[in-house]
């Protein structure tokens, strides 16, 4: 990687890390939307490690632009900061770290190893048309299943683990990342990019390192065994040698006001534009078009009342017949006065808490 000049800061609102270029002013934290970032001494134990493997951004700005109009439709008493251009507008290119360890192991193992092979027999059928019987081949699929047993000494490397706490809410959210994708890291990939710092050190990440490292064992002592299957899979590893780098992962973060100025964080996948955050619906034009239902119930009764007032005293058949279908209709307005603030009440309380970035 070549060498660039970073700064590593901290918003001192969510205390959230980030690595960033040196040059030019200090953002706002894209995670709490509260404060400009801090510089601070870069030195965490446990949390710093090389930069080995970074995954581009890939999505297509069709993709990212569908992504985005998604997000911001699709409900009523949308805010009127929410559409896709201003999001659009207001992104900016995050990196999400995840670990990366090369170790050496030594295992004795056991399993079973399974081979794929195919039975063939007939079955007798009688045919009602001909009134003869036919018999047809059938082609069965089986296993057959040997114990095998064995050595492993192996090196592995760029075995993924988190590096957040964040994380699997990340993926659950937004979907997985195409690690294939990754490339050796250099600086014209992260230009002007934050960087989000790990929040959880190396060695708390290991024992989330060890399946993906039993996986690649069993797919190995699978492909020894010349076997189609292996099951059972039974080993006793010592690990030795760790060596821990970092592989970071795109994501775009954006932002938008609510109709009460509070900003609310927008994440958007960078491989496949899927944008997640927290859509509020606006309260007062919710409010104000209840008021105006409500006005028209209370003059419909009115006008309802006063016909049939004066029917009463004019004898018309007319009005009186109207009067109690315009107390019907101030009644159901009435009623539709409720829907828009109840809508914006229960949409926003059934929406998912902002980004956990």
């Amino acid at each position: 990687m070549t060498e660039t000049a970073t700064t590593t800061a901290v918003c001192e609102h969510c205390d959230w890390r980030y690595r960033l270029p040196s040059t030019g002013s200090l953002p706002i934290c894209p995670h709490c939307l509260q404060t400009e970032l801090t510089p601070v001494d870069s030195d965490v134990t446990g949390m710093t490690a090389a930069v080995e493997l970074v995954a581009p951004f890939s999505v297509p700005d069709a993709d990212l632009s569908r992504g985005l109009q998604r997000f911001s439709s699709g409900f009523f008493f949308r805010p009127r900061d929410l559409t896709a251009e201003n999001l659009h507008s207001r992104k900016q290119r995050l990196y999400l770290p995840r670990w990366l360890v090369d170790c050496d192991a030594e295992a004795g193992w056991r399993a079973e190893a399974g081979f794929d092979y195919q039975v063939v027999s007939h079955q007798d059928q009688f045919d009602e048309s001909s009134k003869q019987w036919q018999s047809q081949q059938i082609r069965e699929q089986r296993v057959r299943w040997e114990p095998r047993a064995g050595r492993l000494a192996r090196h592995y490397e760029n075995v993924d683990a988190p590096a957040m706490e964040e994380d699997a809410a990340v993926r659950q959210r937004l979907g997985d990342f195409d690690h294939t994708q990754a490339e050796a890291v250099d600086a014209l990939s992260l230009d002007g990019a934050l960087i989000r710092m790990p929040n959880r050190a190396a060695g708390d990440a290991w024992n989330d390192a060890v399946p993906g490292l039993r996986l690649r064992a069993v797919e190995e002592c699978r492909q020894a065994c010349r076997a189609d299957h292996l099951r059972e899979f039974d080993w006793t590893p010592q690990f030795s040698g760790q060596h821990w780098t970092q592989l970071l992962l795109p994501v775009f973060t954006t932002y938008y006001a609510d109709e009460t100025g509070v900003l609310h964080a927008v994440l958007i996948h960078g491989q496949t534009g899927n944008a997640y955050g927290r859509r509020q619906a606006a309260f007062r034009p919710a409010r104000n078009l209840s008021l105006v239902l409500g006005a028209l119930a209370v003059l419909a009764l009115f006008v309802s009342l006063l016909m049939v007032v004066l029917s009463s005293v004019g004898g018309s058949d007319a009005l009186l017949s109207l009067g109690p279908l315009g107390v019907l209709a101030a009644m159901v307005t009435g009623i539709l006065a409720i829907v828009p603030i109840a809508y914006v009440w229960i949409f926003n309380r059934l929406q998912p808490p902002d980004p956990p970035i």
